[in-house]
């Protein structure tokens, strides 16, 4: 350790933690350290079964690098690379998202979204990108930069006062003028804080999975909603053209009977849901599955206190925002600090409440789009399904609304 006094610390070394002391290094000249209390090393011979979602539990310890995907949004892509963290093509497959396609399985109502639909603009919807890869990547860039990367560690305990936080780690304390807590939803720093959260939980897992296809997937991106869950696929970057990745919602209390099934049962219920857009589905790597719930953090920043990312919100996947807003959340607070000075106090009032400022709306309108995505879309009722396929309907004929969708898809705002 080569410090004791940090103008900055962030608590969680993860995909949110790494992306935020990244930025914080490559923008300003404030010491930095981050803590992390997972070891995060992986085996450079595990790097392809982490790709295929193959034992990807003992490849990396890390529970924010494991065998899921992310989707950045088109402005998520380009923040990153702003940010100072190039998304190097040789260690980061990043798979364009050129199409979309929501649909309501055995209805009529479906939406196509595709670059034409953006005005002024031939750009990608977004990327599609491997976890596992991006955090190697970022955990290599840190180490090239000044932050203090402390693994594996963990805060014990803090002591607040006016001018800075005192964190006890193992064998040692440090102080902060500003704590980032980006450890998930799941934060022992944040609860240390008296960081109340509130969950609630939505009684459905996600169940994640790589498939091969028989057809290649054309850069197309698939959201079906079915009476059994809605069920995503993701197109990755491979030879074929031909890897997903699932995500696939579904109730509680059926989760073990779909992880216990053999992979051709699996696959051939996932091919009942799904239908043949991409032929038939040939192989599934090894399943995770996730429970599923709404957690928000009314009071996300507080004296020397900010939550980043999944720590402020946990949002439910069916709409893919969950590191999208996590980006959107380093981008306001360096916004903050850049009309701050190089020898401002980055945890002073003034930022505290200006980063509260900027970033409710934001949070309020995707965590309540996205809570009622779930709620009109897992309701199999009549007059909702009659009507939210009257709406999917309504919205493929209407340009300016399909504008407006794909641009909030890629993240404008």
């Amino acid at each position: 350790m080569a410090n004791s006094d940090y103008d900055i610390v962030i608590a969680g070394g993860g995909i949110v933690g790494c992306a935020a002391a990244l930025a914080l290094a490559n923008a300003t000249s404030y010491s930095i350290a981050v803590i992390e209390a997972f070891e995060t090393e992986a085996k450079a011979e595990n790097n392809e079964k982490v790709k295929k979602g193959e034992s990807a539990k003992t490849a990396i310890m890390h529970p924010s690098f494991d065998a899921r995907v992310v989707a950045l949004a088109k402005e998520s892509f380009k923040q990153l690379n702003q940010f100072g963290i190039g998304l190097n093509e040789q260690a980061v497959d990043c798979c364009p998202i050129k199409h979309i396609h929501v649909s309501d399985r055995g209805h009529l109502g479906q939406v196509q979204l595709q670059q034409s639909n953006i005005q002024h603009t031939e750009d990608d919807l977004g990327y599609v990108v491997s976890l596992a890869e991006l955090g190697q990547q970022m955990l290599a860039q840190l180490k090239h930069t000044n932050v203090d990367y402390l693994c594996p560690e963990k805060i014990t305990s803090l002591i607040r006062s006016q001018d800075k936080t005192d964190l006890q780690l193992s064998n040692k304390t440090i102080s902060a003028k500003l704590v980032l807590i980006a450890e998930g939803g799941q934060s022992p720093s944040r609860e240390m804080f008296g960081l109340s959260a509130s969950v609630e939980e939505y009684a459905q897992s996600a169940i994640i999975a790589n498939v091969i296809t028989q057809l290649p997937h054309n850069n197309s991106a698939f959201e079906r909603f079915t009476s059994q869950g809605p069920v995503a696929l993701l197109p990755m970057q491979t030879d074929a053209g031909n890897q997903m990745s699932l995500v696939w919602t579904i109730d509680q209390d059926k989760t073990d009977d779909v992880m216990a099934l053999g992979e051709a049962e699996f696959l051939n219920k996932l091919q009942q849901l799904f239908g043949d857009k991409l032929g038939r589905f040939q192989a599934a790597s090894t399943r995770y599955a996730y429970p599923l719930s709404l957690m928000q953090v009314k009071q996300f920043a507080a004296h020397r206190v900010i939550c980043l990312g999944n720590a402020a919100q946990s949002l439910h996947p069916i709409a893919g925002q969950g590191f999208n807003l996590g980006i959107r959340d380093i981008k306001g607070l360096l916004d903050i600090l850049a009309g701050k000075g190089k020898k401002a106090d980055p945890g002073e009032f003034s930022v505290i409440n200006a980063y509260k400022k900027v970033r409710t709306q934001d949070k309020e309108s995707v965590i309540a789009a996205t809570d009622a995505l779930v709620r009109v879309f897992s309701n199999q009722y009549l007059p909702f399904t009659i009507s939210r396929n009257l709406s999917l309907i309504a919205l493929n004929h209407n340009s300016a609304l399909k504008n407006s969708l794909a641009s909030f898809a890629m993240g404008e705002r």
